[in-house]
């Protein structure tokens, strides 16, 4: 069995099932294709996002994130990428928290396939896979691009985990910045070129996290 298994929804704009969130931005999506429990799109969430080529760094950071969000009974909104977004999502579902996952294939679409497993544990835990994109598309570009806006609507706060330079999360980022909501960061070292992308935010406006109570915080605030 895998997540494209379960129950389908197509949510349009005018449906109460709708995430009045997405309407903050410019041109919210007319539709959306959802797996799992479209409720939870609604819920207070964070978003975290970070490399694909995680660090070991990395990789500790989205768990400390991932189980600040758990403390605080909120759901997890990451893009279903590997890196720093599977480690937050599965510390996440593997404690009993949700995750929502959107993609920017369509919402029935197992990738990347190394997921496939987290994918179906995220509608089986009470989450939900989200895409603006219909049933059966695969991936592209301009699929991506637009699932990042989605992200960024969706969360109350946006988490930077790890980021190099140049990166696609700088464009999440500046989504979320645009729309109003918190973007927070993890510094690295002077000379870590995984952690660039952080510090660079950091320097451009996104708040810092010192440790754990930094994250607590901004969570208990939303």
């Amino acid at each position: 069995m895998s997540a494209s298994d379960f129950e389908r929804y197509e949510i349009e704009i005018d449906n109460p099932l709708y995430p009045i969130a997405l309407k903050d931005m410019n041109e919210p999506p007319e539709k959306l294709y959802v797996i799992g429990n479209p409720s939870v799109l609604s819920a207070k969430s964070i978003a975290v996002t970070g490399t694909r080529r995680s660090s070991p760094y990395g990789e500790e950071a989205s768990k400390i994130v991932a189980n600040e969000a758990l403390a605080a009974f909120v759901p997890v909104i990451t893009g279903g990428a590997v890196g720093c977004e599977s480690v937050a999502a599965r510390t996440v579902l593997e404690n009993g928290g949700l995750h929502i996952a959107v993609v920017g294939t369509g919402a029935d679409v197992d990738y990347p396939s190394s997921n496939v497993d987290m994918f179906e544990l995220t509608v089986e835990t009470g989450g939900a896979i989200v895409s603006i994109s219909p049933w059966g598309k695969g991936p592209t570009r301009a699929g991506f691009a637009r699932r990042r806006k989605v992200i960024a609507a969706l969360s109350q706060m946006m988490v930077v985990v790890e980021a190099g330079f140049p990166s696609g999360v700088f464009s999440t980022a500046e989504c979320a910045m645009e729309l109003g909501r918190e973007v927070w960061a993890c510094p690295g070292g002077f000379f870590a070129p995984e952690s660039r992308g952080c510090n660079m935010l950091i320097e451009g406006g996104a708040k810092i996290i010192c440790d754990s109570s930094s994250i607590s915080r901004a969570i208990s605030s939303l």
